[in-house]
Formats: structure tokens, sequence, C-alpha cells
């Protein structure tokens, strides 16, 4: 059995379907990440946790570095797979020190540093440029979740481009985003927990930071409600966080507490998306693919979101979806209203997305595609 880790962030739970459908497939699979890892416990994949620095810092990116080369030197994985930022570019430096035979990364997305117009983005991206074409002389292939992240590489001269493939999203999973296995019960008991009564909902999901277009689906939503007589409900799920200027202060959301339904962080999200009308997602942040939209839409939501990398691919405009311009809360608003007097448009839309979906980002396609790559890096 061929050893393939996969190693991430805090975040390496949400691969967790993807290293099941390997292992199903006959690989022996380890995750590696930042967090915990107590949801790879019950499913018998082994797990290591590591230290990292989401922010730069030289010091602790180089114990970082000699932490992963160590674990690789004494478990001697076939390949291993970097994924998200830093990650990704670790993972390729300890790799080549390690002697590993196969050495990937998957690019998911390009992040703040490419999203913000703040002075401190400015002066870094210089340094991520760098960091990704140290990255790229270790590596034996980069993924891009998008074309246009796999195009600024490209331009930048920061990838070998015969050295790249395009492989859109991480993969849904089909069985657990299943309407059907949703009762009638369950659905009926959450709106009346809600006080929904016939009303549109629109829905939104996202850590509470500036960059994923929180404030404007707020003030969207109160212009919204102004212009549809409040026929409207508009939900908002997500944990807080504490990413400084960035983050969206529950004050910030009180003040909006007429017009929105703040529900934190939830675990029950396919039963929101089937109790909801229309999911949004106006993020100016530079996605891969954002999961979220893959899945609100596999489950026949017509999406709301913004002309961004990663966005584009999922919501087709006037196909699968509504396409606004980035951080205008105007135009979302008149995207909302239009949908929530148009029954027939949001069941258009929303069909075509679930079809869009289960034609080319299932988790077996996504799976089938990996497999291939791990089996060339191997043989």
């Amino acid at each position: 059995m061929k050893k393939i880790w996969i190693v991430g962030g805090e975040d390496i739970h949400m691969r967790l379907p993807l290293l099941k459908l390997l292992k199903f497939r006959g690989f022996d699979v380890t995750a590696v990440g930042t967090g915990p890892g107590t949801a790879f416990i019950g499913n018998n994949i082994p797990y290591f946790e590591y230290k990292m620095n989401r922010f730069l810092s030289p010091i602790s990116d180089h114990q970082t570095i000699k932490e992963l080369t160590n674990l690789f030197i004494k478990h001697k994985p076939d390949v291993v797979h970097g994924v998200d930022t830093k990650p990704a570019i670790f993972t390729a430096i300890a790799g080549n020190k390690a002697n590993i035979k196969g050495i990937m990364r998957t690019i998911t997305g390009m992040g703040y540093i490419f999203s913000s117009h703040s002075p401190l983005a400015f002066l870094l991206k210089p340094i991520y440029r760098y960091l990704q074409r140290k990255a790229d002389k270790f590596a034996h292939l980069t993924v891009f979740q998008n074309p246009d992240d796999q195009d600024y590489f490209v331009r930048h001269n920061m990838i070998t481009s015969d050295r790249s493939r395009l492989i859109l999203g991480s993969g849904i999973d089909l069985g657990s985003l299943n309407k059907t296995i949703i009762t009638e019960k369950i659905k009926t008991d959450l709106k009346q927990q809600l006080g929904l009564n016939n009303e549109v909902v629109f829905l939104m999901i996202a850590r509470l930071v500036k960059h994923k277009g929180v404030v404007e689906y707020l003030k969207a939503a109160r212009e919204t409600k102004l212009k549809t007589n409040k026929k409207t409900c508009f939900l908002l799920v997500g944990p807080t966080t504490n990413e400084g200027g960035q983050a969206v202060s529950l004050d910030t959301i009180k003040k909006y507490r007429d017009d929105v339904v703040y529900l934190g962080a939830r675990n029950d999200v396919p039963v929101l998306l089937t109790i909801s009308d229309v999911f949004a997602l106006p993020t100016y942040y530079r996605e891969g693919v954002p999961r979220v939209l893959m899945e609100a839409s596999v489950m026949g939501l017509p999406l709301v979101t913004t002309d961004m990398p990663g966005c584009r691919e999922v919501a087709l405009d006037d196909v699968t979806g509504l396409i606004i311009p980035p951080r205008n809360s105007t135009k979302m608003a008149d995207a909302f209203v239009k949908l929530a007097e148009n029954k027939k448009l949001r069941q258009r839309l929303g069909a075509a997305g679930s079809t869009h979906i289960k034609n080319g980002f299932t988790l077996e396609q996504v799976a089938e595609q990996y497999i291939q790559i791990y089996n060339s890096l191997i043989n």
C-alpha cells in the first residue's frame, strides 16, 4: 500500500472525505495538521499534529519546516501533498529535505495578501512570490483550484507551467448533502425555532471577517427588507474570529438585529440549506473554489456571489446564480430583490446549479484526478 500524506492547517478535517475515499481505493493515508485531529480518530486514519504560525514569522517557519522534515524522514511516505498557503510551501521544502519521491501541493486560493489593498498586503506580496518560486523548485506538481490563480502564477514566473494542473475544488460529498434524508419534521422544527413563516429565506455562511463580505450582506439585507415589505428573512451563520482589523464584531452584527438573524457557528448546515431559498457569499477574498458555494448549489439553491476567482466557476451568471461586483451592497440588494420576487427564477437557477456541481465538482470526480496524479508520482 502506497503512503499518501496530506498536510494542511487547522481545517485539515475538511479533507476527511477525500482521505476516506483514498483509503477505500487502497492507499495508506495519513493526515497532518495544526489542530487536535479528533475527527480522524473514529475513522481509523493516522493523524500527526505540528506547530505553525499562520502569519509571517521566519523563526517559527524554520521550526515548522524542521518538524515536518523529521516527520517525513521517520515515516517515509511515498507522496506528501500540501494544501493551503503555508502548508503547501512548507511541505514542498520539507519533502525535498527528506528525499520524498512524490511532492505536490494544492493552491487553495491566494488569500488575504491578494485580496486586501492594505500597505501590509502590498509589502508581503514580493515575499509570497519568492516563497512560491522556492516551493516550485521542489514540488513535482502544483494543482490549482481555479484558472485565475494558475494564470497569475504563470504570468509572474511563480510556477513551472508544465508542472501545474487545474482541478476545480476539493470535491463535494453528495452523500452528506442528500436532501431526501432530511425529514419534513426536522425542517419544520428548525423553521419553528427560527420563527419562519413563508418568508423567502436568504442564507450566508462564513467566518465573521470583512473580506467575506459580511458587512455588505448586512447592509443589503436592510435595503432588501425596505423594498420587499419585510417578506424576507436573512440568516447569518459562522464563527467570530480574532483576525484584528478584519474581524466583524458582534456589536456590528447587533446593529442589524432587526434585519438579520445571527445564528453563530452551526453543525446543521445541510438542514439550514434545505429551509433556505437563496444562498449568498459576497466575498472579495481570493478563494480557491469556495466549498460552501458548491454545497449550496448542489442542494438546489440559487447563488448570489461576487465576480471573484473561484466564485465564478460555481456561480454562472443568470445560469446557476447572479454575479455582483465585490464590495457593493446596493447591487447585492438588487439581486436579492430580484430573487425574492421571482420564484420561477429561483427554481431555474437552483436546478441548473445542482446539475452543474454534479457534472464536475463531486468528491469522486476530484478524487479520481488526484489518484491519477499520485500514481504517476509514485511510478
